[in-house]
């Protein structure tokens, strides 16, 4: 995550192109420097990413009128695609999957059990990435965003 003074927030700002680029970086990044129990596998998948559809979404749609973005939502995009990686590696196991995105499926290659704890360190981390994201309303503690319902 970047490190912004909340006063400094438009400096701070990336366009929605280098936005995109930071979350395939953190993605990347998580994947390839994952704990030695499940490293093996997250470097696997790192070799077949997706689309990252949903990361571009999530980017676009945090995109000020001048196409910028803060880097959390970079943070964010890269939390998506985690989650969604940690869901296609269980619904493999489940469908017995063979191939996935053009490579052997997690399980097909490291077995099932393997493949589950992966999905679940990649469910985790997408928490964790989660959790480093300010909600806009924390960084600007005069203004509130989401009325309070009592």
């Amino acid at each position: 995550m970047t490190d912004c003074n909340i006063f400094q927030q438009e400096a701070c700002r990336l366009p929605a192109a280098e936005a995109i680029a930071l979350a395939n970086r953190l993605l990347r990044d998580c994947l390839l420097h994952a704990p030695a129990a499940v490293s093996e596998i997250t470097t696997h998948l790192a070799q077949a990413v997706g689309k990252g559809m949903r990361a571009e979404m999530l980017i676009y749609c945090a995109a000020d009128a001048q196409g910028l973005v803060s880097p959390d939502a970079a943070n964010a995009a890269a939390a998506i695609e985690l989650l969604h990686l940690a869901t296609l590696v269980h619904d493999d196991v489940i469908d017995d999957a063979p191939l996935r995105r053009g490579i052997a499926s997690a399980h097909s290659r490291f077995g099932k059990k393997r493949a589950v704890i992966t999905g679940d360190y990649l469910l985790c981390a997408a928490m964790k990435m989660l959790l480093e994201v300010q909600a806009e309303q924390d960084k600007l503690p005069d203004r509130q965003l989401w009325p309070r319902y009592a």
